[in-house]
């Protein structure tokens, strides 16, 4: 690109960035709550927005209160529009769940005095951590009348830095487009293309709301855990800060976050947590979209074949009621790894060995994504090693299998160590569970639906109707696929060893879906698998054996990559694609439209709606988290004890205490193994408390108590040698290319030698 077009194309891209600074005005916290949306203690005289009270039924004391906002650290003033004709009457800005440093809870923040004859009053005050229970309490004082309008709480501008990361976004998705144009016209239309589909893929998120999704609760827990776990020093974090009442849940041992470092880091940098959600998103779709584009490119060796797998597997409505509808993060994450696992089993079994590396990348990007789905891919790549094993009789594959392997389990230490003592330590709730999975398996008639609903309150249901069935289905685009990839070597007949080659590599890739879309079919045995304890010990953790249709479509994006082989002509290639496109899109885009019409779960204001009661796999066995929620957030001593200098920074406490004899005391933690507690620096033993908390006893006397989770001395090991992998597999990666580099220049001033 020369000089000028590049000053032109920065250009326009400013201008762009321009028009998103009136977003800037939504990046503070602004939200008015009439006095009919705080809970009052007595029947009152109401209007359309207002209470009324004054003495005839109404004595001094506490009027309204609530309505429990979840807001930010930041400087902030709250309003309120009032009249009133008696004086004693005001308001306090309250947080009944603060615990102060004496373990006793509840903190006024401010106080606005509701003067007689005023209309209005304000108080400014400061956060400086998070609160989800804010309050505004009226109090009456008892003389003349007492009107209650609007209460307006407001924070200072960039509350959020949602505009900023925005703009900072496109600037990144700009310079990448604009590195695709030096490569080269063909490559930036590639790169414009992908970006354009995963904005198609991704626009259920440009509204200021996010809509109901079934485990996007849960995640969302994960990434505010996350987030408060890394802002208590937690490194790696492996307990949520945000479960239970703050309590912990051991998510970063059970379940993979590494991609959730990503949102979470956005929280970090002031992003509200509706934006930090939607940005992961969109970086999926992006990356599934760049990940299907590369193995449908490297496999069948054209663009055209890219382009192809990268439409149909990115508009799988599977892969859209993944990401959208159930919510189901983990297995939307780990989709996006499919394409390049398929990549890799691919040139392992029957192409190039010399490329194991990307089976390595898409391994770890499963395994870090979701375990349910890393046992599915184990036995998806078992299975083709079956099927292929007079390949792996060459030594040469059976050394770069042993290098994936080797490497993939290395880099993955940290999180599989962890998660490795958790289970065999046994005693979790997830391991007690049994699911009837012949009862969720697919009809042939569900998983090529074109049109169906996008309601996310339909669930899975058993067999014998499709009645309030959700969506689980792969659309007519793989269909249509198959009849091109028919249809196009009946009518060109393969006769050249490329056309052969792209046959080879899409008939393997139907039989691979047939195979996955058997095995979520009703006519797969798996009521009989079941009846053996071992595997049905091993299988009902899958819980849904429709979870296959993952790796169909991952199958289906191939299959429409190599139905593109034996088309011939720039012209008729891209009327392909656009035929594709057009099957793919409009299911898609009747799930999304349909999406957007579902009820709002938040706004950019709110902090997640619900309590998380009803994820409770990862508590040990006998722990209700019902008990959880309800126990106390502060030290809760079995016997007399002061305390003071308490603080609780996520799953850390510290206090100094006094006591007159031993005494037991309940921390508000969840009793996970891994934690240490340390009395004037002396270790002291933990216990669990009958509701699942940790229990300490004190001895008589004083002294200072730190606890911590500091895990195991083998999981910092793991860390250290994963880290260590990671850095000198980047290395040596690095110096490889810079060697290629070399030689290839080398070569060409060699040749420019011998022509002169």
């Amino acid at each position: 690109m020369e000089r000028k077009q590049t000053i032109r194309y920065w250009a326009v891209v400013l201008a762009l960035v321009c028009l998103l600074l009136p977003l800037l005005r939504e990046s503070r916290y602004l939200v008015t709550y009439t006095a009919l949306e705080l809970d009052s203690t007595v029947q009152t005289a109401t209007t359309a927005d207002s209470r009324y009270a004054d003495p005839s039924y109404l004595d001094a004391g506490l009027f309204m209160y609530g309505p429990g906002a979840c807001v930010e650290p930041g400087n902030f003033s709250l309003t309120v529009m009032y009249s009133a004709d008696g004086a004693g009457s005001y308001v306090e800005v309250y947080s009944p769940g603060w615990l102060n440093e004496d373990n006793s809870q509840g903190r006024v923040l401010a106080t606005l005095a509701l003067e007689a004859g005023q209309t209005q009053s304000r108080a400014d005050f400061s956060l400086a951590r998070a609160v989800d229970d804010l309050e505004f309490r009226v109090y009456y004082g008892g003389e003349g009348a007492l009107t209650v309008n609007t209460l307006t709480l407001r924070s200072g501008y960039l509350y959020w830095t949602d505009p900023l990361l925005l703009m900072l976004f496109v600037l990144a998705l700009a310079g990448l487009l604009y590195a695709a144009v030096r490569r080269g016209r063909a490559q930036a239309a590639v790169v414009t293309a992908l970006i354009g589909l995963a904005l198609l893929a991704s626009y259920p998120l440009f509204t200021d709301f996010l809509t109901v999704g079934m485990d996007q609760e849960f995640h969302l827990r994960r990434i505010e855990g996350l987030f408060g776990a890394l802002q208590s020093g937690q490194w790696p974090a492996r307990i949520s800060t945000e479960h239970f009442g703050g309590k912990g849940y051991a998510t970063g041992v059970m379940y993979p976050e590494l991609f959730l470092y990503f949102p979470a880091a956005l929280r970090l940098a002031g992003a509200s947590l509706l934006f930090s959600w939607k940005a992961l998103l969109f970086a999926v779709n992006l990356g599934t979209a760049f990940s299907a584009y590369f193995c449908g490119r490297r496999l069948l060796g054209s663009r055209a074949a890219g382009m192809a797998a990268a439409i149909v597997y990115l508009l799988s409505p599977y892969r859209l009621c993944d990401l959208y509808i159930r919510a189901a993060l983990g297995e939307a994450l780990a989709m996006a790894f499919l394409p390049l696992l398929l990549y890799g089993l691919w040139q392992l079994l029957a192409g190039d060995e010399g490329q194991w590396p990307w089976l390595v990348l898409a391994c770890t990007g499963i395994f870090q994504s979701h375990i349910l789905s890393t046992e599915m891919a184990a036995v998806f790549a078992a299975l083709c090693a079956l099927a292929a094993l007079p390949a792996l009789r060459r030594r040469a594959r059976l050394v770069a299998l042993g290098k994936a392997v080797g490497l993939t389990v290395l880099l993955n230490l940290w999180f599989l160590v962890p998660f490795l003592t958790y289970t065999l330590l046994g005693g979790f709730k997830i391991f007690g569970s049994h699911v009837e999975l012949h009862q969720h398996a697919l009809y042939p008639a569900q998983m090529f639906a074109t049109f169906w609903s996008a309601d996310p309150a339909l669930w899975s249901q058993e067999l014998g109707s499709l009645d309030s069935e959700m969506l689980l289905t792969l659309g007519l685009a793989p269909l249509v696929c198959l009849g091109l990839l028919a249809a196009g070597w009946w009518m060109f007949a393969p006769g050249e060893p490329r056309a052969r080659a792209g046959l080879r590599v899409g008939l393997a890739a139907a039989v691979g879906a047939g195979a996955c879309l058997y095995a979520a079919s009703v006519y797969f045995p798996w009521e009989l698998l079941q009846r053996i304890p071992a595997l049905d010990k091993l299988l009902s953790p899958v819980q849904f054996p429709w979870r296959t249709l993952a790796f169909a479509a991952a199958c289906f994006a191939v299959v429409a990559a190599a139905a593109t082989v034996p088309f011939r002509g720039r012209g008729v290639r891209l009327a392909l694609l656009g035929a594709l496109l057009a099957v793919a899109v409009l299911p898609a885009s009747a799930l999304m439209d349909g999406l957007l019409a579902t009820p709002v779960y938040m706004g950019q204001t709110d902090g997640i709606v619900h309590i998380g009661g009803n994820y409770n796999e990862y508590l040990p066995e006998g722990v209700s988290d019902a008990a959880l929620i309800a126990a106390s957030d502060a030290l809760e001593p079995q016997g007399e004890l002061a305390v003071s200098g308490l603080t609780k920074q996520g799953c850390r406490i510290r206090f100094d205490y006094t006591a007159q004899q031993d005494t037991v005391v309940y921390l508000p933690l969840t009793a996970y193994p891994g934690y240490s507690a340390r009395l004037d620096g002396e270790a002291l033993p933990l216990a669990s408390a009958p509701d699942g908390r940790l229990a300490v006893t004190l001895p008589a006397g004083a002294g200072r108590l730190e606890v911590d989770f500091t895990g195991y001395w083998y999981w910092s090991a793991a860390l250290a040698v994963s880290a260590a992998t990671g850095l000198g597999w980047g290395a040596v990666a690095v110096y490889g290319r810079r060697k290629s580099a070399r030689q290839e220049k080398k070569g060409a001033s060699s040749g420019a030698a011998v022509s002169v």
